[in-house]
Parts: structure tokens; C-alpha cells; sequence
């Protein structure tokens, strides 16, 4: 138990140390390329779930039999029924909303990401990589292979502890297990990177993950923190996060020295 907090910690303090080494090397620059990402995205799913409410209200009130005039007590709990669930609904859709942005981003973003933490390796271990467009495609794909596999695992995880939640006592911990399940895939997420340069295989890669889920979950959980964050939430998260999944990568190749 020792050692695995030891590790989770060594992940979670590489994150903060990437901040000052971020603007020290002149890497602030990969800050602004999500800002874009972000804002189409965000357009994009609000236009679309707005879009989409009306139907959906329309939808449970026609299921509900509370779309034409009616009396009685029946008709008016339906007609609250409707409303609640059209509340649960939209708070669904958000935290769905949320889920999925965050993937998209990953996915998109992926090439950037990867160039990112291979010019972190170059400067902290002084290894340089040849540029080569054939592997560089071939990164990007297996990159967005293990992103998705991530976000399907994840909403496999998402839909069990949706379905606990329906349970007293044991819905108090579904927030907390949702938090680090998220952490978790989003650090593996951040790790692959280091994984597809050092050229490891898919079952590799896996194996390798496992054996390292306290830096993993250490990684992720600065990143969700941070991802809370009013404005900046959705900017830096990725960008320091990878840094330090990088840092952390190395340390464990025992190519460099963890701080």
C-alpha cells in the first residue's frame, strides 16, 4: 500500500512540476491550440442538445400521455413525472456531454499531444527522434485505437455505476468511483503517447499500464482536478498533464530522475 501511494504521488506531483518547465522551454505555445478545439466543440454541442430537448420533452409527453388536456390526480403525476424526468435527462445529456468532449478532444488533438511529449523526451533525456510521415500516421491511428478503447471501457464503467446509484448507501460512493475510473483512462490515455514512440505493441502497452496504475491514476486525478477549473479548465489539463505522464515515463525507463 506504501509503494502504491509513493507511485500515485510521484504521477501526481510530475503534473505540477510540468507547469514551470512547460513556460521554462518554450512550450507555452501548445496552451492555446485546444482554446479552438474547444470552442467549436462546445457551439456544437450546445446547439445540438438545445436542439434536441424539445423533441425529447415532446417525446415523454406523448409517452406519458400528458401531451392533450386532462384531469385528475393520475394526470397531474404524470405531468410531474415528465418534468423530472426531463431534468434528469438534460443533467444526463451534460455530464454526457462533458464525457464524450473530452474524448473528442483527445482523439483530435492526438498528433499534437504526441509531438508534445516527444519534444519533452528530447529535452530531458537529450534522445532525438526521426521525423518519419508513415509512422507518424501509424501513431495517430494506434493513438485513436486506445483512446476509443478507453472511452468505451469507460462507458461500460459509467453504465454499471449508473445502475448502482438506484442503490442506498452504495450511490454515495458512485460519484468517487466515477472520479477515479475517469482518472484512470485518461492517464492511460496520456501515457500511450510514450508507449507508441518507444515502439511497444498494443499488448505491451496494456501490460505496461497495468503494472503502473498508481502513476497512471496519479496523472489523471491532477487532471480532473484541474479540469474543474473556471476558463482555463479545458486548456491546460492536457497540455501539463502530458508533460508529466512524459516525466513519469521516463522515470519509470529510468531514463531520467524524478522530482
Amino acid at each position: 500500500m506504501g509503494s502504491f501511494i509513493s507511485k500515485f504521488f510521484k504521477g501526481f506531483n510530475s503534473v505540477f512540476w510540468a507547469i514551470p518547465f512547460v513556460f521554462k522551454n518554450g512550450l507555452w505555445h501548445y496552451l492555446l491550440y485546444p482554446i479552438v478545439v474547444y470552442i467549436i466543440l462546445f457551439f456544437a454541442g450546445i446547439a445540438s442538445l438545445f436542439g434536441l430537448y424539445p423533441i425529447i420533452n415532446e417525446w415523454l409527453n406523448h409517452w406519458l400521455g400528458v401531451d392533450s388536456l386532462g384531469a385528475g390526480w393520475l394526470f397531474v403525476a404524470k405531468g410531474y413525472l415528465a418534468v423530472v424526468l426531463g431534468i434528469m435527462i438534460k443533467i444526463f445529456s451534460w455530464f454526457i456531454f462533458g464525457w464524450l468532449n473530452k474524448y473528442i478532444v483527445m482523439i483530435l488533438m492526438s498528433p499534437l499531444y504526441a509531438f508534445l511529449s516527444e519534444k519533452v523526451e528530447e529535452k530531458l533525456s537529450g534522445k532525438t527522434f526521426p521525423f518519419s510521415l508513415l509512422q507518424l500516421a501509424t501513431d495517430i491511428l494506434r493513438g485513436i485505437a486506445i483512446t476509443l478503447r478507453n472511452m468505451f471501457l469507460e462507458l461500460g464503467f459509467i453504465i454499471v455505476c449508473g445502475v448502482l446509484a438506484f442503490i442506498p448507501i452504495v450511490n454515495l460512493f458512485v460519484p468517487i468511483a466515477l472520479f477515479f475510473i475517469s482518472a484512470y483512462f485518461m492517464g492511460f490515455s496520456l501515457f500511450d503517447y510514450n508507449c507508441e514512440r518507444h515502439r511497444m505493441t498494443y499488448r505491451n502497452s496494456i501490460q505496461f499500464m497495468r503494472s503502473n496504475r498508481p502513476y497512471l491514476l496519479g496523472v489523471g486525478v491532477v487532471y480532473n482536478i484541474l479540469s474543474y477549473l473556471p476558463v482555463i479548465g479545458f486548456i491546460i489539463p492536457p497540455v501539463f498533464s502530458s508533460v508529466g505522464a512524459t516525466k513519469t515515463f521516463l522515470n519509470i525507463k529510468k531514463r531520467v530522475d524524478l522530482v
